[in-house]
């Protein structure tokens, strides 16, 4: 969106982002309105999100999945700081990156999962050689083949 939207500031770079989380979310109700399954990765907050999801399934039932990944705040502050220095990060994010702000990152501690129901799994991603796939696979199996509609989100 940023390319092609243009980006400046910190302050448009949350307006394209909230735009950006409007059309995740009316994209989600398009695809489960017509009977899919769909998979919606973000950063969601529960201040923010717990409305949006329970709007979403008033639109378009769906039965949700949570897969949660947390990782130690001090790795999330080294990965923050390679992704902008390898140039990973599109610049129209804006990210500030002052002692305050990583500050925060190191000790917030894990997002919350959305109070939405359903089964809930929590993924450490602090050292990713440790992540067992196949565990998770079977996991995320075992719970898609007994919904109508599913929506995994991953936090």
């Amino acid at each position: 969106m940023f390319d092609g939207l243009g980006w400046s500031d910190r302050a448009w770079s949350r307006q394209v982002g909230a735009t950006a989380i409007t059309i995740i979310y009316h994209t989600a109700a398009t695809i489960l309105s017509s009977g899919q399954s769909l998979i919606m990765e973000s950063n969601f907050r529960v201040d923010l999100d717990t409305t949006r999801m329970q709007n979403l399934h008033a639109k378009a039932p769906f039965r949700p999945v949570q897969i949660r990944c947390v990782a130690d705040g001090e790795v999330l502050v080294e990965r923050i700081l390679r992704r902008l220095a390898s140039g990973q990060r599109h610049p129209g994010h804006c990210d500030d990156v002052s002692p305050t702000d990583l500050a925060t990152v190191r000790t917030r501690g894990p997002i919350e999962p959305l109070p939405i129901g359903g089964p809930l799994l929590t993924i450490d991603t602090t050292i990713p050689e440790q992540i067992d796939l196949s565990t998770i696979l079977a996991w995320v199996k075992t719970h898609l083949e007994y919904a109508g509609y599913v929506i995994l989100t991953l936090s």
